[in-house]
């Protein structure tokens, strides 16, 4: 089955914005986009400078509930978009996005970060980020 989901679309001449109007059957399906994904307010990413900043705070949003995420090298080094040489040294993945990004989001998005290393004898498997607001970022 096939839906249309723009029903009327309009330019605003001058003013660099289109009015949109879904269709109705498309309702269901948009209010749903609130539950389904990730939010946040844009300006908590507005400051960051590192693209792997970004990527991760998106990352850790989706666990904001919680305040944990435990996620293998793999998956982490494929949403991050790490290049093959950080796939490939975990020293180099340490240095050039772990510590980078968490460091900006410490500083810039009042977040308290810890990360550890999950292992399987001497090789590192997987990271376990725990988070949370800063509540003395609120003092100052």
């Amino acid at each position: 089955r096939r839906w249309q989901w723009v029903s009327f679309a309009e330019y605003q001449d001058g003013e660099g914005w289109i009015k949109l109007t879904f269709n109705h059957e498309m309702t269901p399906h948009l209010f749903l986009l609130r539950k389904e994904f990730t939010s946040y307010k844009l300006q908590q990413t507005s400051a960051l400078r590192s693209i792997y900043s970004w990527r991760l705070f998106e990352l850790l949003m989706q666990f904001k509930s919680t305040g944990l995420l435990r996620i293998s090298i793999e998956e982490f080094c494929h949403s991050m978009e790490a290049p093959d040489s950080a796939r490939k040294n975990f020293g180099e993945l340490r240095r050039r996005i772990i510590e980078p990004a968490t460091s900006e989001l410490i500083l810039k998005n009042n977040l308290l970060i810890e990360c550890e290393h999950v292992k399987a004898g001497r090789r590192v498997t997987g990271l376990e980020f725990r988070f949370k607001i800063n509540p003395q970022a609120s003092l100052i």
